[in-house]
């Protein structure tokens, strides 16, 4: 069997992606938006070196079958791939949303603590943007949070999660499983990389969500937190990059509670409580 390939845009990289199964590459290509549309004039520099990826060798290393219904479990390995090929850029295992008054919130955790559950019940509910879903990109020279508007990938439950506390009609569109996509849930333009609120969940024990408990955290506490789940260490200057950013920054640890105990916990952070 021939290789297929085509080339799509990933922070602001081209990226030529190739595969012997064509739906493989139809349905993980189709996840980025198209390559003349970038998000930033200093990525132009990056245009000249493209990176060429196997979407078989990546279903390789991630210990997956390269088949169409594992197109969504390649989505975040390919993303991480590329990031680690772009210096000048720290990247965060977090979303980044915009909530009342343009303010820019952090929400970090590893996978499987709740960011995309959140994440959806505040933008549908609560009008919150959208800036970046599940990875983080911070440009360190121009200090700005640069959007990555890729759909959500809902993990099994994660519909029902978000249906019981929001409006039917809104959440109508997660009922299509698998990935979810809104354009206009997303904000898509770069941001200053200054926090107003910035909240870290823990891996829940057992894999079971428990009682909530919440407490506020030091800047420095929160990035001791940060560091394992993101380039920082990797990245020259990374960790006092993220110290400086996150100064003024409320900071909050988070461990079990239900979605809307982790909802108004949020809110009530965002607005001093």
């Amino acid at each position: 069997m021939s290789q297929s390939k085509t080339r799509v845009q990933i922070a602001g990289r081209i990226v030529e992606l190739t595969a012997k199964n064509g739906q493989l590459l139809r349905d993980v290509s189709s996840v980025f938006p198209p390559i003349e549309h970038g998000i930033g004039d200093r990525f132009d520099d990056t245009r000249r070196a493209g990176l060429l990826i196997d979407l078989e060798d990546l279903a390789s290393t991630e210990q997956t079958e390269p088949t169409e219904k594992n197109a969504p479990f390649l989505v975040a390995p390919l993303i991480t791939k590329v990031l680690h090929e772009i210096e000048g850029y720290v990247w965060i295992d977090a979303t980044a949303l915009v909530i009342n008054g343009g303010r820019l919130c952090l929400i970090a955790g590893a996978s499987g603590t709740g960011k995309t559950t959140l994440t959806l019940a505040l933008a549908l509910k609560h009008a919150c943007r959208i800036v970046c879903e599940d990875i983080t990109l911070i440009d360190s020279q121009r200090k700005k949070v640069l959007p990555l508007a890729i759909p959500l990938h809902l993990r099994p439950g994660t519909e029902r999660r978000v249906m019981d506390v929001v409006d039917f009609e809104a959440a109508s569109f997660l009922r299509l499983g698998g990935w979810a996509f809104r354009a206009d849930l997303y904000y898509t333009q770069p941001l200053d990389a200054t926090f107003s609120t910035a909240i870290c969940f823990l891996p829940p024990g057992n894999g079971i969500f428990g009682q909530l408990e919440a407490r506020r955290i030091s800047s420095a506490e929160f990035l001791r937190a940060l560091l394992p789940i993101s380039n920082a260490l990797r990245t020259p200057g990374g960790p006092d990059f993220l110290n400086k950013i996150l100064a003024d920054t409320t900071c909050m640890k988070i461990e079990g509670g239900t979605l809307e105990e982790r909802v108004q916990v949020f809110l009530s952070c965002c607005a001093g409580e």
